[in-house]
């Protein structure tokens, strides 16, 4: 019953709102990344019609690291319901371990660091560097070589 004019503008609205918030999460990523800490970071690049990538993710949640490693689970869903759904339906929360974030498919970030294909997983030192851009599934013997080398690298 809108013009098609109202209807326009309204559709305007929506994508510039949801252009914004992908920045908003492209953002957020980097200062997650870019920081400097105690810990390195473990990434999981995902999106909720993935069934393995909720594998991976529940793998996560059920593994510990000690508080030796900080884990961002990062949805490139098109836009954030599907993301929170999944999120609503597991009960996955935020902790000081793993973190939650969605950033879009249309995100700068994703051709950045050529995700093509998902879950991608990258790992990153303490001082915010990528240490490995193809790493492996958490649930994989590899993945814990790779957690050992990550975390015995120091500060160099």
């Amino acid at each position: 019953g809108k013009s098609l004019q109202e209807q326009f503008s309204t559709y305007r609205a929506s994508q510039i709102d949801y252009i914004n918030q992908g920045k908003l999460g492209d953002e957020g990523y980097r200062w997650f990344t870019e920081s400097n800490s105690k810990h390195p970071k473990f990434v999981l690049f995902w999106r909720s019609a993935c069934l393995s990538c909720i594998e991976d993710i529940k793998t996560l949640y059920q593994q510990k690291y000690n508080d030796n490693l900080i884990v961002l689970a990062v949805s490139v869903d098109r836009d954030s319901a599907a993301w929170r759904k999944v999120l609503d339906t597991f009960n996955w929360k935020s902790n000081s371990s793993l973190r939650h974030l969605w950033i879009s498919n249309e995100s700068q970030l994703i051709k950045e660091l050529n995700v093509q294909e998902l879950p991608k997983f990258v790992w990153y030192d303490k001082q915010g560097r990528v240490v490995l851009r193809n790493a492996s599934k958490p649930n994989s013997y590899t993945w814990k070589e790779e957690f050992e080398k990550v975390i015995n690298r120091g500060d160099k």
